[in-house]
């Protein structure tokens, strides 16, 4: 992926495809902000989800990169397959009481 402060480029797979790409002049924090203030969902700029799959496709990166080696996803549990190392990775250690549930 290539970011810049007004765009996106997506590539895929080992050849590097082209991918989703898009431009914006949206300033997200202050919308994300204006959103957590109103306690309105629809004040969101994009759907809770859409963030979630966006950030996760940038934390698989960073995991793959640190493991140094390609990594295999399940996209249906959102689990690494097969690499207990990078799998460590998805999560961290929390301190009681700022825990996440195992089920969400």
């Amino acid at each position: 992926m290539e970011l810049t402060s007004s765009s996106y480029k997506t590539y895929l797979g080992k050849n590097r495809e082209p991918g989703p790409s898009g431009s914006g002049d949206s300033d997200h924090f202050k919308t994300f902000l204006s959103a957590v203030r109103s306690g309105r969902r629809e004040d969101l700029g994009a759907d809770i989800e859409e963030g979630h799959l966006s950030s996760a496709l940038c934390h698989l990166g960073n995991i793959a990169y640190r493991v140094r080696r390609t990594i295999q996803f399940d996209p249906s549990t959102e689990k690494i397959m097969s690499d207990e190392e990078a799998c460590s990775l998805l999560t961290r250690d929390y301190q009681k009481p700022f825990v996440v549930p195992e089920q969400v």
